[in-house]
């Protein structure tokens, strides 16, 4: 199964588990395209090389799900010129 979606994985020197979600299904028997939707670990240790491909990426929203003191602790570099829409997660640092 895991050799089955080794594809869906994208190379980085430091970002960890950035997948692309393409090719999953969707709703009504669709499936979602390639290159549209992707998830990884936080981007605080990301280096420049990885700043050139997220940026040549394109992306337009970021949700990062961390809570604040994480954020603070580990910030998401970003890529020069980088103008994509953050949504942070603003449920505190309390437990789940």
């Amino acid at each position: 199964r895991a050799a089955q979606f080794a594809d869906r994985v994208l190379s980085f020197e430091a970002l960890d588990n950035f997948r692309d979600y393409g090719d999953y299904p969707a709703a009504h028997g669709t499936r979602l395209k390639k290159g549209q939707l992707y998830r990884s670990a936080h981007h605080g240790k990301a280096t420049d090389a990885d700043l050139a491909r997220l940026a040549a990426l394109d992306v337009a929203v970021v949700v990062d799900l961390r809570r604040k003191s994480e954020r603070l602790r580990d910030p998401a570099r970003r890529p020069p010129g980088f103008r994509a829409l953050v949504i942070d997660n603003d449920l505190g640092d309390g437990g789940e």
